[in-house]
């Protein structure tokens, strides 16, 4: 197969956004609501109390929310990965086992419990896809997958990308054989 060496890339900006938006809209309720548990900790007050349910019934809904847009994004990206297999003839998909890989920006424990989930979800549904075309998926563990050649397993060189060229950790690998 040839290529002219750009990455296959699939992108949905605008679920991406959306769930941004919940995420910092479930944030936001948290902070309410623990603000709100501080002061029903000094004594009873029925308003703050339905107040308090209220808001844990808002963060169920938007997390529920949530959830099911990570799922679908899950199962789309899913069904493009296999979409590309199948136009570029092959019988095997490796994935990256990424359990052991941290995320950035939104804290420790929020970053991995985001990236988990969809990661998982994606690739259950991958396994699932790719088992209706007769596509095998097979779990390589993450260390060392970008430093040697899949084909030769001789060394890679790594560039940055072309359309990334000042970015940090944004780079292309090649193999010279």
């Amino acid at each position: 197969m040839h290529t002219d060496g750009k990455p296959f890339v699939f992108a949905c900006p605008g679920a991406g956004a959306k769930v941004h938006r919940l995420r910092r809209q479930r944030e936001v309720l948290a902070a309410k609501l623990q603000q709100l548990d501080k002061l029903l900790a000094g004594g009873e007050a029925p308003g703050l109390r339905a107040r308090s349910e209220f808001l844990k019934t808002e963060i169920a809904l938007v997390s529920a929310r949530q959830g099911h847009l990570n799922r679908a994004l899950a199962w789309a990206g899913a069904r493009w990965l296999v979409d590309q297999a199948l136009a570029n003839q092959a019988s095997v998909i490796y994935a990256e086992d990424l359990r052991t890989m941290e995320s950035r920006g939104l804290g420790k424990l929020t970053n991995t419990r985001c990236s988990n989930a969809v990661r998982s979800e994606l690739l259950k549904a991958l396994r699932h896809l790719a088992k209706k075309v007769g596509i095998a998926v097979v779990t390589v563990p993450a260390r060392g997958t970008s430093a040697l050649c899949p084909r030769c397993l001789k060394a890679l060189h790594h560039c940055p990308a072309p359309d990334r060229q000042g970015e940090n950790g944004h780079k292309w690998s090649w193999c010279r054989h």
